[in-house]
């Protein structure tokens, strides 16, 4: 059982002697005895004649692998109950070796590498828990020998009957001596945290101790001395499988009563409770007579694996589906099944607006409320519950009070329905993604005897995190398909411009094998033809195979010691035949002095040239398109600005990305050109964004870094 020092055991199983040590590193304390095994016969072997207060066992062990290990140890009789906590490097099968696990009555499922210091918190549990069953047991011995005692005193008593003053005498000692035993024992009750109860069976009287009454709220003088005090307060749903194990122990099936259950405390709150109890007492007939037991309070135990047991089915449900309407309906189905009367989810637009995109309630009756909820608008700047996290992005809980539903409601109909929903408590569970809010799960009882408190926070903030990764995962998947459905349209456009120039070659081809011979402009006429027609299919092909590179990791640049000018002006004047086909003016503004930048120039000419082309592209006739640079923060900021038409404020995060384009301002082309200019400008160490507003232009900036001594200087001055 323990160490021969008083060390609570603890069993480690990894074939891996490193693993061991490691774990024994994290779980190392002065009351503990970790006991290596190496493999799971040696473990077995172990738990021969010993015991331990937990087990972790590595799930992948060869010979005999953690599961097999487990369900031998759960067959004996010994070891049953012993809790189990696996441990696996991986979990590459989903949620497949949990559930064998929980099934073979694992307690915890840890994944690594592991977080010590939650491994430490679930062991300590453990430990604490087989503490305090060690001290329960004995207790029950020594209750055992106290009765053992009693009754030999009452023989004593009936054989001295005839010396009158001796058995006086002799009762007053043991009066003394029982009730210093008995103040013993409420100390050393009190100590281990246990209620006691003596029970007359025949009688319906029953002692409580102190503790019993605390553990419920009450003092002990609010405790009528009689089983009612106990059976009236089990919860309903416990009551029947409590009362069968009360009467198979009475009756003589099992040697002692054990159960767990839930009962009332004096606020009408729920607390479990572990009862442990023994006859101690029978007539000649074998009916029970008297009873003995304790209670210990087991709430954060079973609040513990009843989290657990929701979070992993939760876990289960939200990774059976990426379809963004089921993933909402799966969060309120369970949050409403095991949380809350009534669940809001609002998610956070885009712009910043705020949409409630489902509501659910646990009953029927809730329907007039439901549909309350989904009719009032929401407050477009700061919805309630926002302002109420927007500081600390952590759940917030608390009752739910009349002027806070007056702020809401204004409408003296709408909270007519809220009162008679009898709205008590509530919770406002913000959903993050990297650092920002994009939805809140919002949760109302109307029981009274659920007032969410600290204990709810817990499973709030684990319920969030779930949430918002499987609702980033359901964001995920639909963007994707927008992107298969975006190539899909992006290989249309490059078959049908492809078809264009090759079709202009073909002509061209059969022209010049028709025809007789040529004069030499006429040539010159079809051969720029051609030339243009392979200048526009290399392009295209290029932006292609720029995109593919710089998507796959595999696009580079050559930076080297360049003047902007010589970069810059090159680039401006490739674009000013098309800027004067539009009447349209480009201006070039370089402050005196800019340093040398570390660039790779025909790239990032490619860079200028395709924001210059937007520019002239999307600009009316007769705009100014303005490119300027200018050194700040240790490199050189360039800029292309335009009288344009703008970018709409929801589409500005959307500019950079490959095959984009805007419904508005769709002019033929694959979308690349900005996507491959972001992937040149980041290859450079910098940055490109955009500011603009519709109406009023747009302004294109990139940064370059500045050269240093160390940069590879060009040949050509």
């Amino acid at each position: 059982m323990n160490s021969g020092s008083g060390q609570i055991n603890i069993l480690l199983v990894d074939d891996n002697p490193a693993n061991l040590l490691s774990l024994e590193a994290i779980l190392q304390a002065p009351d503990r005895n970790l006991v290596r095994a190496l493999s799971g016969r040696e473990a077995l072997k172990f738990l021969v004649n010993k015991d331990a207060a937990v087990i972790l066992l590595d799930v992948r062990m060869p010979d005999m692998d953690g599961f097999e290990t487990a369900a031998l140890i759960r067959r004996r009789e010994r070891t049953r109950n012993v809790p189990i906590i696996f441990l696996t490097a991986y979990d590459s099968v989903g949620d497949t070796y949990a559930t064998r696990g929980y099934v073979l009555g694992a307690v915890d499922y840890v994944v690594k590498p592991i977080d010590p210091e939650a491994l430490k918190s679930k062991v300590a549990v453990f430990v604490e828990l087989y503490r305090k069953a060690e001290q329960i047991k004995q207790l029950y011995a020594h209750l055992q020998r106290h009765a053992a005692a009693m009754e030999q005193e009452i023989a004593d008593r009936k054989r001295a009957e005839k010396e009158r003053v001796e058995m006086l005498a002799h009762a007053q000692a043991a009066r003394d001596q029982l009730r210093e035993s008995e103040q013993r024992l409420e100390r050393a009750l009190r100590g281990s945290n246990l209620g006691t109860w003596d029970w007359n069976i025949k009688t319906g009287e029953v002692v409580f101790n102190s503790r019993w009454a605390e553990m419920r709220g009450f003092s002990l003088d609010e405790v009528r001395p009689h089983v009612d005090s106990w059976s009236s307060n089990v919860h309903p749903d416990d009551w029947e499988d409590t009362l069968q194990s009360l009467n198979h122990h009475i009756q003589g099936i099992t040697s002692e009563y054990e159960g767990e259950y839930r009962a009332r405390t004096k606020s009408g709150s729920w607390i479990w409770v572990m009862a442990r109890g023994k006859v101690f007492t029978r007539d000649a007939n074998h009916q029970a007579i008297r009873m003995v037991g304790t209670d210990l309070d087991i709430t954060d135990r079973k609040r513990f694996e009843i989290n657990q047991a929701f979070l992993s089915e939760l876990g289960a449900l939200l990774g059976s589906s990426l379809e963004y309407e089921r993933t909402l309906e799966t969060i309120a189905q369970m949050a409403v099944r095991d949380l809350a009367d009534l669940c809001l989810i609002d998610i956070v637009e885009g712009a910043g607006n705020v949409a409630r995109l489902k509501v659910k309630s646990r009953n029927s009756s809730l329907i007039p409320l439901c549909n309350l909820f989904m009719r009032i608008p929401l407050d477009k700047d700061q919805p309630m519950w926002l302002r109420m996290v927007a500081q600390s992005k952590r759940p917030i809980l608390g009752p739910i009070t009349e002027e806070m539903l007056a702020s809401v409601f204004q409408d003296e109909s709408d909270l007519q329905v809220i009162r008679e929903a009898g709205l008590h408590s509530g919770m406002v569970i913000p959903l993050l993604r990297d650092g920002n809010i994009i939805a809140a799960i919002v949760l109302f009882s109307c029981s009274s005897s659920r007032i969410y408190g600290a204990a709810d926070l817990y499973l709030a903030e684990e319920l969030a995190r779930r949430a918002a990764a499987s609702i980033e995962n359901a964001r995920l998947y639909f963007l994707a398909r927008r992107a298969i459905k975006s190539r899909e349209e992006v290989l249309a456009i490059v078959s049908h411009d492809l078809k264009n120039p090759v079709t202009v070659i073909g002509l061209v081809a059969k022209m010049l094998r028709q025809s007789g011979e040529l004069e030499m402009a006429q040539v010159a006429e079809y051969s720029k033809k051609i030339e243009r027609a392979v200048d526009k299919m290399l392009q295209l092909i290029s932006e292609i195979s720029d995109s593919s590179k710089i998507e796959n990791g595999t696009f580079s640049v050559a930076p080297q010691a360049e003047t902007l000018k010589n970069i810059i002006l090159p680039a401006i004047d490739g674009m000013k035949p098309l800027a004067e086909a539009k009447q349209q003016t480009i201006e070039c503004h370089i402050e005196s002095n800019v340093p040398e930048v570390a660039a790779d120039g025909p790239r990032v000419a490619q860079v200028l040239s395709n924001l210059v082309s937007n520019a002239i592209k999307f600009s009316r006739k007769g705009c100014k398109i303005v490119v300027s640079a200018r050194e700040q923060d240790n490199s050189i900021v360039v800029c292309v600005s335009d009288d344009g038409p703008g970018i709409a404020r929801e589409n500005l995060s959307k500019v950079f990305d490959r095959y984009w384009q805007s419904e508005e301002t769709k002019q033929g082309g694959i979308g690349l050109g900005l996507a491959i200019a972001k992937g040149i400008v980041e290859a450079h160490g910098g940055k490109i964004w955009v500011n603009s507003e519709l109406g009023k232009g747009s302004s294109f900036f990139f940064t370059l870094p500045l050269a240093t001594p160390d940069t590879k200087r060009s040949k050509v001055a």
